[in-house]
């Protein structure tokens, strides 16, 4: 079977038109901002325990900002 942008959207091998390409690279941009989120809350989390801070201190520290991390990525995979 030879490849085509087209076979990509529908089985007939039709292309979407612009409306679905459009919605692919939203979904694409969503699918990678998710990604991001998830890393930057992983990445916090490793600094956080290598510096071993408390989890619940006074003033904000990387374990505050892991859990905004995983709230935004939530809130944004609530939206996809």
């Amino acid at each position: 079977m030879a490849f085509s942008a087209g076979s990509l959207f529908s089985a007939h091998g039709h292309s979407p038109g612009f409306r679905g390409v459009r919605q692919h690279r939203i979904w694409q941009k969503r699918r990678s901002l998710v990604a991001l989120l998830w890393m930057a809350a992983i990445l916090s989390a490793v600094v956080g325990a290598m510096r071993r801070e408390p989890p619940f201190d006074a003033v904000l520290n990387q374990w505050d900002e892991m859990m905004a991390y995983s709230a935004l990525c939530s809130l944004v995979i609530g939206f996809i």
